[in-house]
Parts: C-alpha cells; sequence; structure tokens
C-alpha cells in the first residue's frame, strides 16, 4: 500500500526521483518564485496529495506561494514532523489534527488566508509560530 501511495506522489507531482528516495525523504520543498521565459506552465501542485503520510521520515515541508488552499489531515500522521512552512498560499483552515505533531517546532503560515487557529497548546516542542498576514 504504502509503495503504491510513493508512487502515486511521484506522478501527481511530476517528480523526477525513484520510490526509494521519495519514501527516504526528509525534506520536502516546493516553491513558485514566479514565471520564467523557459517554463510554460505551473510546475508546483496547487493541493497536497493526501499519500503524503507514508513519507515517515519526512522532518521538514515547505510549500511556498503555490496558492494551496488547505492542509491536509493526512500530513497530522506525521508525528516526527517538525517543521511546516507553507506562507504566501491560500490556506483558510488548519486542521485540528495539528495538535498531534507533538514534535513540531516550527510553524510558518504568514500571509495565508487564516481565519482561526485550533488549539495547538500540547505543542510543546513550538518555537516559532508565525500568522502573520492572516484574517485572524
Amino acid at each position: 500500500k504504502k509503495c503504491h501511495a510513493v508512487q502515486r506522489i511521484i506522478e501527481q507531482m511530476d517528480l523526477d526521483c525513484t520510490y526509494d528516495k521519495l519514501y527516504q525523504l526528509k525534506r520536502f520543498e516546493i516553491h513558485n518564485l514566479g514565471p520564467t521565459n523557459i517554463q510554460k506552465k505551473p510546475c508546483y501542485p496547487s493541493y497536497i496529495p493526501k499519500e503524503i503520510q507514508y513519507l515517515n521520515n519526512l522532518i521538514h515541508i515547505q510549500i511556498y506561494n503555490t496558492g494551496i488552499t488547505e492542509i491536509p489531515i493526512e500530513l497530522c500522521e506525521l508525528t516526527g514532523l517538525g517543521s511546516i512552512d507553507m506562507e504566501y498560499n491560500k490556506i483558510d483552515k488548519i486542521p485540528n489534527e495539528i495538535s498531534k505533531l507533538v514534535n513540531l517546532y516550527n510553524l510558518d503560515l504568514q500571509n495565508n488566508k487564516l481565519k482561526k487557529m485550533p488549539n495547538i497548546c500540547n505543542l510543546s516542542n513550538l518555537k516559532f509560530l508565525d500568522l502573520s498576514s492572516n484574517e485572524i
């Protein structure tokens, strides 16, 4: 099941890597740096695939300025995740399950569309929280 799910991430996001490399991935970064003369179409996703829950080694995820609108609940299954950087997107809601991420030390969601924040009191390792330029 994990093998097929990780393979779907590779296909859905048009990644140039093998299953073994993605499954062992510790850092996941996608940046929209704006259009270039070479780039004819966007090469970044508008969502995070639910299969991300199978990337058990993931400790850092950064998805910057891609227009994603939500953080999938499945991301909250990655209890080893320490850093989430998803600034400059269109995220309007954070799942309550984010409180499962007990190793989270960095949560940067600046410049999104957030209107409220779930209870994160049990995230005792959280050292950096940026919710600036939201609708909170």
